[in-house]
This record gives C-alpha cells, sequence and structure tokens, in this order.
C-alpha cells in the first residue's frame, strides 16, 4: 500500500504518514498550520486553560453518548443488533479516519454511521469531518445514513438525568452529497501541502493572536497589522485583498474609494484611520449622554461562570451558564469611598441560588449597577428562569443596569493601542496601565472557571455520573477527582476573589479616566 512522503525543506524524506482528519482539519484551519505540523514547526504547543477544559468536556460527552446508544438508540432505532463498532478506524491509499461508530441497518441492508459532537448544534466544519470520513468508509461499507450526534439544546434537566433526551441525530446525509466533490478536492490539495518542501507559497492564517506558528506565518508582523481591524477575520476574501494589494501594515490602507467593493465598515475604517493618524477618538457628547443617566450609588459588578456541556443541575440545559461567584464596587455618592462586596459558591450545590440571595443583600433598590457587556443580564435572566421567586429583585437590578463597554464598543473612546478590541484588558492597559492581570495566580476567565471546579469538586467536572442502578443521581459525583487540601482549597478561593475583584475594580478606575476626559 502507497504512503504519502513528507519532504523536508531540505528534499530528505522525514517520515511516511497518511492525511487523517486531524490533518485535513488543521488544513482548513489554515494550509501552513498544516505544514508546519507535520515538519515540527508548531512553536505553541502548551495547550491553554480553556482548550483544555474543552477537552475534557468532550471527552465526557463521548461517555455519555456511548451510554445513549447502547440503552436507547440501538434498542429502539436497530433492533437490538449486535453488529456495531466504536470507533472503528480504516484507511485506503491516503487517507486514514476514525468513526465514532458505525451500525448495520437490516431493514436497510446497509450500515449507518454516526459522528459524535460535544456542541449543541452543528457548525459547517462538522459536515465537512463527517464527509472526510464518509469518501474513505464508501470504500469499505455499502453506507446508508449518516448522523451527527450531539447533544440537545432544548433539553432541560428535571430530576434525575433523561439521558434519552440528552442528544439528537441530525440526518446529514444529503449535505454529505453536496460536500464530496469540495472535500476531495480539498483532502488532495491537503496531500499536496504535506509533500511541498518549501513553506513560503503556502497560505498563512489571517489570526495571528491564535497562531501556533507565528513566526512561520507571520514573520514581521508590523506593529499595526491589518488582522486586528475589527471582525476583519470573517471576510477571507476583503483579507486576500488587502494582502496581496497592501501587505499587512494597516498603514498601507488607502481610502475607501480606492478600496471599492473592498471597502471596510464605517467601525473599521474609523479603527483604520486611528492607527493610521495615531489619534484618539472621544466622542465627548455621546458619552456624555451616557454619563448622565448614571444614578448614584454606583454597583460596579462582574460575574466568574462555569458552563458543563451535560447539565449538572434542576433546570439547566447543555453548556448553560453557571454564574459561581461575583465581585462588587460600590460607591454610593460622589465623595464617598469605595466599598468591596464579594461572594463565591464553596459548597457542591447550584451557585447561581446562593448568588442571587447575595446580590439581594448587597444591591438596594436603586441606584445604577455598571457592567461590562451583556453577561450579567443574560445570566440574570437565566437565574430568573431557574428561580422565578426573584422576579422581581432581578427585573429591578436589569432595568438598572449600564454598560461601560458600549463606550468601547461604539468607537465613542477609540485608542490606537486597544487594537480593534474593546475587552476590558485590552482599554484596561492604555487607560489604566499601573493596574495589571499580568503575574496574578487567575488571570483570565478560563483559568477561573478550571480553578473554581477544582477548589469545588476536586478535579475535572464530570457533572453527574452514571450510575449502577441505571439512574442519574440528582447530585453531583466526581469522577476524575483529585485530592485538594484545606490549604490549597484556601489558596485557589483567595486567587478567585482577587482575580474578580480587579475586573470590578478596572471598571472603576476606567470610568474615573472616563469622566476627567467628560
Amino acid at each position: 500500500m502507497t504512503q504519502i512522503s513528507i519532504i523536508t525543506a531540505n528534499n530528505k524524506m522525514q517520515k511516511e504518514i497518511k492525511l487523517t482528519k486531524s490533518h485535513y482539519l488543521l488544513y482548513l484551519d489554515a494550509p501552513k498550520h498544516l505544514w508546519a505540523y507535520v515538519n515540527d514547526k508548531i512553536e505553541k504547543k502548551d495547550v491553554d486553560t480553556f482548550t483544555q477544559n474543552l477537552f475534557e468536556q468532550g471527552y465526557q460527552v463521548q461517555e455519555y453518548a456511548k451510554e445513549y446508544i447502547l440503552q436507547y438508540l440501538i434498542p429502539q432505532k436497530y433492533h437490538n443488533t449486535n453488529q456495531y463498532n466504536f470507533e472503528l478506524t480504516k484507511s485506503d491509499e491516503f487517507f486514514e479516519i476514525r468513526i465514532d461508530f458505525i451500525i448495520f441497518n437490516a431493514e436497510t441492508n446497509k450500515w449507518d454511521i454516526y459522528e459524535i459532537k460535544s456542541t449543541n448544534s452543528i457548525k459547517p466544519i462538522h459536515k465537512r469531518d463527517i464527509t472526510f470520513q464518509y469518501l474513505v468508509l464508501q470504500k469499505h461499507f455499502d453506507i446508508g445514513e449518516s448522523y451527527i450526534l450531539h447533544l440537545n439544546k432544548e433539553y432541560e434537566r428535571i430530576g434525575k438525568m433523561a439521558i434519552e433526551e440528552l442528544f439528537t441525530a441530525t440526518n446529514v446525509s444529503v449535505d454529505i452529497q453536496e460536500l464530496i466533490d469540495t472535500v476531495n478536492q480539498e483532502r488532495y490539495d491537503a496531500l499536496q501541502i504535506i509533500n511541498n518542501p518549501d513553506p513560503t507559497q503556502i497560505d498563512s492564517c489571517i489570526k495571528p493572536k491564535h497562531c501556533p506558528c507565528i513566526n512561520l506565518c507571520h514573520p514581521d508582523l508590523p506593529e499595526h497589522p491589518i488582522y486586528e481591524i475589527r471582525r476583519i477575520s470573517g471576510s477571507k476574501s476583503k483579507v486576500a485583498f488587502l494582502e496581496s494589494n497592501y501587505g499587512k501594515d494597516i498603514n498601507n490602507i488607502p481610502s475607501d474609494s480606492i478600496l471599492g467593493k473592498n471597502a471596510l465598515t464605517t467601525p473599521q475604517r474609523q479603527q483604520v484611520d486611528v492607527a493610521q493618524s495615531g489619534n484618539t477618538i472621544f466622542e465627548k457628547f455621546n458619552i456624555s449622554e451616557m454619563i448622565d443617566s448614571l444614578v448614584f450609588p454606583l454597583y460596579f459588578i462582574d460575574y466568574e461562570s462555569f458552563n458543563p456541556a451535560i447539565p449538572m443541575y434542576e433546570r439547566y440545559k447543555p453548556y448553560d451558564q453557571m454564574p459561581f461567584q461575583y465581585s462588587l464596587h460600590i460607591k454610593t455618592d460622589p465623595q464617598s469611598p469605595m466599598i468591596h462586596k464579594e461572594f463565591i459558591e464553596t459548597e457542591k450545590v447550584d451557585p447561581s441560588i446562593n448568588l442571587i440571595k447575595a446580590m439581594q443583600n448587597d444591591i438596594c433598590e436603586r441606584g445604577s449597577i455598571i457592567i461590562w457587556s451583556k453577561f450579567e443580564r443574560t445570566q440574570n435572566n437565566a437565574i430568573k428562569r431557574r428561580y422565578p421567586q426573584y422576579t422581581d429583585l432581578i427585573d429591578n437590578m436589569n432595568n438598572r443596569l449600564w454598560d461601560l463597554m458600549e463606550i468601547f464598543q461604539k468607537n465613542y473612546y477609540l485608542h490606537p493601542d486597544f487594537r480593534g478590541s474593546y475587552s476590558i484588558k485590552k482599554v484596561l492597559p492604555v487607560l489604566v496601565p499601573e493596574l495589571t492581570y499580568k503575574n496574578m495566580a487567575i488571570s483570565d476567565g478560563s483559568m477561573a472557571m478550571t480553578k473554581w471546579v477544582q477548589m469545588v469538586y476536586g478535579g475535572g467536572i464530570t457533572a453527574t455520573a452514571y450510575s449502577d442502578t441505571e439512574e442519574y443521581e440528582s447530585e453531583p459525583v466526581d469522577i476524575a477527582a483529585i485530592e485538594i487540601d484545606r490549604n490549597q482549597k484556601e489558596t485557589i478561593k483567595n486567587d478567585l476573589l482577587r482575580y474578580c475583584e480587579l475586573d470590578t475594580f478596572a471598571m472603576v478606575k476606567i470610568l474615573d479616566v472616563i469622566l476627567e476626559k467628560v
């Protein structure tokens, strides 16, 4: 059987492989990422906290999906047949795949395939994924129907876990037929990338911030590259046009009249103009209008949350957020000193109920509640749905929310060093450089989420474990426990409190800067 050879830049055979689905997905991410991977040029090899959490959640969903297949899918749809395989590996001359589940359908006399996804919806990449696998499997089996098995976003846990409602099997057979020619061409294009000894002519990614081989994809990146233009990565054709005609530097981008059909949006053009001029936009009138709506006392609040794939508690759906912590800075009047209050759940219970009870004590019925983005409003509404007895309290709070981020999101305040972002972690270093998240034990939301799970549940979150009685327990059971002693828990708790406190204090100081300018 012939195998594809990987040739290094020195034209020496390095090793022989077949193109796998993982290779193909890397190619779709960026052709040069695939080349870097097979030639051992990946620079960013450490898995970040957020990605590691996704992996763990994916493993958990796979186990639940197997239970669903064995207990419900096979008995009900396939009449308890024993002709099936989990994680079946197959290959042909150039390609190798591993399908999650394949089963013989006695009614059609064909084999149905299932690809398991830990998401609660189907993404375009998932259809390409299963099409890649179909192209190999059809050479070994007479394929009938093809399904993507994913979490049911409408399922809401009430009482014990209803695993028969947890998943949805979506038939994508028609989608596969529509994609076959495209995916077949792409996989052979990917083979050409693997065999190419020279990466210089291979397409790079358009997201340097997340690039695993930045020196290969983007050597000599300018101070303000075109990739930091807000939402530019959503239009690959526009990026390609700018790259080919004006290079990677924002300073080279001409006026919209010259760009023609590739003209920038108004927010994009504002950002480019600011970057090119070095000047700052500060729309005093619009900002003043927003400021004038503030009512004392001012409450600066921020939540931290965790979103398990498998619902852990009643009235949660897959990937619903569980707010477990808040920080609250309070200024009762312009001359009063700042007051700080906080809450963090440390017990194995639904954290949102105690969180809302704590806020009931900490926030009075009058005054503006200052947030950064609409996340807190979304979570308030979710808590109201789960605990309707707090409807009046939450409606009152939601009516008083004031989003500080809007000043930056709407480009009322635009600085070249925001780099197209209105994240608080991009705004803070520019406006309040003395405050920083650097060197903190917990420095971002994904790390906070992971550490909280470790503190409360003793390791990787597992939601509810499947028991020997074939029923799902109503209380969380940790099946991947890591021993955490009392001192470690206390350290994590303090680190979480300090991180969340900085989020709200950052809002206080950013607003101070704005008030000074107004």
